[in-house]
């Protein structure tokens, strides 16, 4: 804990004087003006990666020493504390210099914890850095870091492509229309999280059979919830898209429906399946793979089939993440990749959750 928040404050500061000095030249690039005001936002925001990137550590570190609790106290407190310090200045009518600043603010909450957690709450462990573990957290850490970033901007990429491609009001659509319901992608990933120091266990023990076993447990719940709210969402489309977003939206029904098509995958991170199997370089040329295939299909198809293409291909590159990721994960179990998914049970849930869109 303490190595890592020591790593944590350091790559922190690192990034946030980078982000910092490189505000001129981002300022430059996006609205012309290298002393204007979106340099003066960038270099606070710099200030706010500075603070808050060492708090990564805690929700992961309470889930890892068997604190669930502590960690969903955490997380829940920190989002609402994010939420209130954009939401307040904003509805005061104030200008987004002062909205920034308060969001910067925040950032001092993760610091605080960060070090309150290591030194007070865990203040009976011995406070000393050990090269060996240090050298160990960023051979794991750096390409998982980097696989993160390569997959929001793979999670992006469609929309600015689109946006280089098309005109503005399309391109509005377009945004709206190609995401999928709010929350619900949130529950594997959470999950997922969670099960992750119970995983390494069974890893570390060589308990491969108990390792799929829970992996399984997790799919198969976690089908219990994507399954059917995919079925009823995609047959429900056009009345789901005028209730959240106006029938000025309409348009966009196919993209939504593409983008609904991800749900059926998502019974689990299949990246924190390797995180807790130790290996993480694996998962980063995988992300680092799928991501160029994306920019060429996203260009490939949109000649091809027209604005719905740039999501097919999105779709179609998360599906060869899924198989790639579950085909290395069978040979670090030494099981075949087929039979890590509990089929019949995932066909019953399917079709159940067909049979439910019959009246709909």
């Amino acid at each position: 804990g303490f190595g890592s928040a020591l790593l944590l404050t350091g790559v922190g500061l690192l990034a946030g004087g980078v982000l910092a000095l490189a505000a001129p030249w981002i300022g430059g690039w996006v609205d012309g003006d290298s002393g204007g005001s979106f340099t003066t936002l960038v270099r606070w925001l710099g200030l706010y990666v500075a603070l808050a990137l060492p708090g990564g550590l805690i929700s992961p570190y309470l889930l890892a020493t068997d604190r669930p609790g502590w960690a969903l106290i955490y997380t829940t407190s920190h989002q609402i504390l994010r939420l209130v310090s954009v939401m307040v200045p904003a509805f005061m009518g104030k200008p987004i210099e002062t909205i920034v600043v308060c969001f910067v603010a925040s950032g001092v909450v993760p610091m605080v914890c960060t070090w309150f957690l290591v030194l007070v709450i865990e203040r009976g462990t011995e406070l000393r850095l050990v090269g060996a573990n240090i050298r160990k957290q960023l051979s794991y850490g750096m390409p998982f870091a980097v696989s993160l970033g390569v997959g929001k901007i793979n999670r992006w990429l469609d929309k600015y492509i689109v946006g280089i491609l098309m005109p503005m009001n399309a391109v509005a659509v377009y945004g709206v229309c190609s995401r999928e319901l709010p929350v619900v992608s949130d529950v594997p990933h959470g999950s997922t999280t969670a099960l992750i120091p119970m995983l390494t266990r069974c890893h570390a023990a060589g308990d491969k059979q108990r390792f799929v076993e829970i992996w399984q447990a997790l799919m198969s719940k976690t089908a219990l919830l994507m399954f059917p709210i995919f079925a009823v969402s995609f047959v429900m489309a056009p009345e789901m898209i005028t209730v959240l977003f106006t029938d000025a939206y309409l348009d966009g029904t196919n993209i939504f429906r593409m983008y609904l098509l991800l749900m059926p995958l998502r019974l689990c991170i299949y990246g924190g399946i390797l995180r807790a199997l130790g290996d993480t370089k694996y998962f980063m040329k995988v992300m680092l793979a799928v991501t160029a295939l994306n920019v060429v299909g996203n260009f490939a198809l949109f000649e091809w089939i027209g604005w719905t293409g740039p999501a097919l291909s999105s779709v179609l590159t998360h599906a060869l993440t899924v198989i790639l990721l579950i085909g290395y994960a069978g040979k670090l179990l030494h099981r075949s990749a087929f039979t890590i998914f509990p089929w019949l049970w995932l066909l019953r849930v399917a079709v159940l959750a067909g049979l439910s869109t019959v009246p709909l």
